[in-house]
């Protein structure tokens, strides 16, 4: 296309806008009678499909564009988004059947009706490439599609049985003449973390220590397998023997739950195996399984008590590669045992660093608050000895992450002397304290302040490397708590008091009622938004979408939003990617990616899809997507649907229940909080119509209308949370519980979980009902 031709479209697309935006401040309402806006906007699409009959599109049908070899990496992995693809058009069900890679995981799972059928489709459609298989269904079902699994030994790469009892077991493994190309196994047996030894012993179960077929014998015999990598359930000579039989073992993830159980003996050095360069160890000892790991040793995540950390960094420094430490700390001290440990021993190797304490327990139901205080305080000087030892021996660690029960000031101690930080986690949580009787909330506060980030606290580290920031920040005062009209005004969070423009990607778990400033990071391509999928949430995203809407142009590197599973105001997502894809065109980039947790619907999937396009989207008014309008419907007595369901616009089939709404109303009383944007963002840029201006006006009041809706209804009936189609449409919801002994794994599957839904091709009907839209 000529570059005059060019020049001309675009010259009539800004024309048009400044005719839309003329019109809509004379109507000063949001929808247009006349339908002149309308068609103003049709006229503005035609010009984009006539400009792209002639440039490239932007999101072109990817399967007419890319090479075969990339198709498989913009497909989504899990079999169940696979299939909705198939339903786009004949000619993408005909190129995504053709695809082995696509299939060659085989899950049989008794809590999906169509296994059997989904596992057969697999097998035929992976071939012939190698297979994962995951057993979790009856003895029966494996009976059933046994012949046809067998028939593929050759192709079976990795065997996981879950929830498997002994004797299921042992005949599904030994059913198998022999497994060639088996590379990983993992047995199934039973797993309660070690915090409950020592804080609730009277729980303590022994028949879950040593389920009886987490014996490795089954597979020494007649060298069934030669594994990469194994999972398994006890430390004793047996597996000692069965360990070293293999000498292409990479990774051992071992549970060490019995504590009684003798120990092996010492080994001599050349029984070691120098091919393992993982070891995952959840027990009580993981120096006793050193001996046998070589010293090529490059990841290590362990289970610890608190105590002995010193002496563990003292025997680490036996693995000179040593790059990825990851300590699950139990907070536990010991008596009499002297903590003044030191060391000339460095750990430089080491880059990623990942501690996640232990959450303790406190009655104080029958305690001073100055014992209560002291027993909190217990371990505060050994905390302070574990990271001073940190600063000495891994000065060049690049990645941290902290979580749950730490003390912010020995750990920032650390933080604080990294040169090369490239990546912060930070997500804390408090001690508990039970049976408050003698604990005001005074006092509750001033005793785990310790554990709070403070505002302004990455003022205290060296962030020219850093890439990434994920924090959970403390919220606002709890909502039950005692408050007047006049502080319903809160303060805003600010992480820095100057502008940290490294920072590409943050991610904010918001577990209480947040106001954050997000002006210190200008120079971010994502956001994301984690932590209690409810109604916490609701308000911090709709600030940066008020900001984003004033001032669509701010974060001009920005392409990805994840909203995770967070209620939002879905008015408030379109209205922004209306003034950022399509007022802001070519200015800025685009926003291209909006994570959400699950299935959307048409209502909203569609219109979205085609503001990623730079489309006027054909939508419904604002109105039908506000909180308001959510609330009008959630507490109708006559409409079905849990709550999930209805705040996503989305059809259900339960059932309101008959009782009061007996839940703590957290997340809807802080409806009524709300903080005026700072005045460097209030002014539109480029200018808002009258009507959209008023619109955002109205954001506080919807809210209120919500309240007093749920007010009134949650004393008649109730409603489900959630229901069983939407756990079933959260692939990435189960992957986090099915690496919960990983969470590292957990959170990266989550991130990476993207499902890509391309510009529908014309002989298409209905776009798929993605969450991820990219």
């Amino acid at each position: 296309m000529p570059a005059e031709h060019i020049s001309a479209i675009n010259e009539r697309r800004r024309l048009i806008l400044a005719e839309i935006e003329r019109l809509e401040n004379e109507l000063g309402v949001i929808s247009d009678p006349s339908d002149h806006i309308h068609q103003l906007q049709q006229d503005f699409n035609n010009l984009l499909d006539e400009e792209s009959e002639w440039t490239p599109d932007p999101l072109p049908d990817p399967f007419t564009i890319l090479p075969p070899e990339l198709w498989p990496n913009i497909i989504p992995g899990h079999v169940e988004e696979v299939l909705n693809l198939t339903l786009v058009s004949p000619e993408w069900r005909q190129i995504i059947c053709s695809i082995p890679s696509l299939w060659t995981t085989v899950i049989l799972n008794k809590a999906t009706p169509d296994c059997l059928a989904r596992a057969v489709t697999c097998i035929h459609l992976s071939r012939p490439l190698k297979l994962y298989i995951s057993i979790g269904a009856p003895l029966e079902a494996w009976k059933q599609i046994a012949p046809i699994i067998i028939g593929e030994t050759h192709r079976i790469h990795a065997l996981t049985l879950n929830n498997i009892d002994h004797e299921q077991g042992v005949a599904i493994v030994t059913a198998f003449d022999s497994l060639p190309a088996l590379k990983s196994i993992r047995f199934p047996f039973n797993y309660r973390h070690r915090r409950h030894f020592f804080q609730r012993p009277w729980l303590e179960d022994e028949s879950g220590y040593d389920p009886a077929w987490v014996t490795p014998q089954l597979c020494i015999e007649g060298n069934l397998i030669e594994p990469k990598r194994v999972t398994i359930g006890r430390f004793d000579e047996q597996t000692v023997e069965f360990v070293t039989k293999f000498s292409g073992i990479e990774h051992i993830e071992l549970y060490d739950e019995d504590l009684q159980r003798k120990p092996p003996i010492q080994k001599s050095p050349n029984s070691l195996l120098p091919s393992i360069t993982t070891l995952s160890y959840w027990g009580s000892d993981v120096t006793r399984v050193f001996q046998y790991t070589g010293h090529n040793l490059t990841n290590l995540d362990t289970e610890i008590d608190l105590y002995n950390i010193p002496s563990l960094l003292n025997n680490l420094v036996q693995f000179p590669v040593l790059d990825r430490l990851f300590l699950q700390v139990n907070q536990v001290t010991k008596d009499g045992v002297e903590y003044n440990e030191t060391s000339n021993n460095s750990l430089r190797s080491v880059k990623s660093l990942k501690l996640r304490f232990m959450a303790r327990s406190f009655w104080a139901s029958d305690t001073t608050t100055q014992e209560l205080l002291e027993a909190i305080d217990s371990h505060a000087e050994l905390l302070i000895l574990i990271f001073d030892l940190l600063t000495e021996q891994m000065p060049l660690v690049e990645k941290v992450d902290l979580s749950e029960e730490f003390r912010f000031g020995p750990a920032f101690g650390y933080i604080r002397t990294l040169r090369n930080l490239k990546s912060l986690s930070l997500d804390p949580t408090v001690p508990i304290i039970s049976g408050r009787r003698c604990v005001t909330p005074e006092f509750e506060r001033l005793a785990t302040l310790p554990y709070r980030i403070p505002a302004m606290s990455m003022d205290w580290i060296q962030h020219q490397s850093l890439r990434y920031l994920s924090i959970s920040p403390p919220g606002s005062p709890d909502p039950s708590s005692s408050q007047t009209e006049s502080d319903n005004t809160q303060p805003w969070y600010s992480v820095s008091s100057t502008p940290i423009p490294t920072v590409t990607s943050l991610d904010l778990s918001i577990l209480k009622p947040l106001f954050f400033n997000f002006g210190y990071f200008p120079n971010l391509t994502s956001i994301g938004f984690y932590g209690y999928l409810n109604q916490l949430g609701l308000i911090c995203i709709s600030d940066f979408l008020e900001e984003l809407i004033l001032q669509p142009r701010r974060w001009p590197s920005l392409e990805s939003i994840n909203l995770s599973g967070h209620w939002v105001e879905w008015d408030l997502v379109i209205l922004m990617l209306e003034r950022r894809n399509v007022v802001s065109r070519g200015a800025v980039k685009a926003i291209t990616s909006l994570g959400y947790f699950g299935d959307l619907p048409y209502k909203l999937s569609y219109p979205i899809s085609q503001l990623f396009r730079g489309k006027f989207s054909e939508r419904i008014p604002l109105s039908e997507y506000s909180v308001d309008a959510v609330g009008k419907t959630l507490w109708n007595r006559n409409v079905h649907g849990c709550r999930t369901c209805i705040r996503m616009f989305k059809p259900c089939s339960k059932s309101p229940i008959d009782t009061p709404y007996l839940e703590r109303s957290l997340g809807v009383a802080e409806l009524a909080q709300r903080h005026e944007l700072p005045p460097e963002s209030l002014r539109a840029d480029p200018l808002l119509s009258t009507s959209e201006m008023e619109w955002l006006k109205g954001k506080h009041e919807r809210r209120l209308r919500y309240m007093h809706l749920h007010t009134e209804g949650a004393k008649i009936f109730s409603r489900p949370s959630n229901c069983t189609n939407f756990i079933e449409a959260l692939p990435s919801f189960r992957v986090w519980l099915d690496l919960a002994f990983n969470p590292a794994d957990a959170k990266a599957s989550l991130l990476s979980d993207s499902a890509f839904t391309p510009p529908i091709p014309k002989q298409s009907v209905d776009p798929p009902n993605k969450a991820h839209i990219s």
